[in-house]
């Protein structure tokens, strides 16, 4: 419950996502996604996590907006990427945490083995940039930037 509210930071709803398996299995992606740029040799391993970040989750079901609608791919692409991104800058937040030494109570999921690679390849100023990055996306995602276009930009701005 713990994990679940700091994750959620104030929402009740993003709270309860994050709880659930499929909170879970977007945490494990975004680190995965964090991964594969931290390791990147080129711009192909760039646009490789740009492509995580925009993969359908587990669930073959058709997304559905406010009210239980069905929403169309487009829509549900940008409702997909707004929750990866909101993960992200959670994991982003997580790696200043551990990087800093600060208490395991802080962090708003448990310390995973992925966390504690990826603090190695994070330093200050590139977390300061890739914070920065994650808002820039999501501000430009808000706009109605193609979630495809604002994926690719953001892998390359981490």
């Amino acid at each position: 419950a713990h994990e679940a509210a700091l994750a959620g930071e104030g929402s009740v709803g993003r709270a309860l996502i994050e709880a659930s398996d499929e909170g879970s299995d977007t945490r494990n992606l975004v680190e995965q996604a964090l991964q594969v740029v931290q390791n990147a040799r080129g711009p192909a391993d760039k646009l490789r996590a740009a492509g995580m970040l925009l993969e359908p989750g587990e669930t073959k079901s058709r997304p559905r907006g406010k009210g239980g609608r069905i929403v169309s791919k487009a829509a549900g692409e940008r409702d997909l990427l707004g929750q990866r991104l909101a993960a992200l800058n959670a994991a982003l937040r997580d790696l200043a945490a551990v990087g800093t030494g600060a208490s395991q109570n802080t962090l708003s999921s448990a310390p995973s083995h992925a966390l504690q690679t990826l603090v190695k390849g994070f330093g200050p100023q590139r977390l300061l940039t890739a914070f920065d990055a994650v808002g820039q996306a999501q501000q430009a995602l808000d706009r109605n930037v193609s979630p495809k276009t604002v994926a690719d930009w953001l892998a390359f701005q981490l």
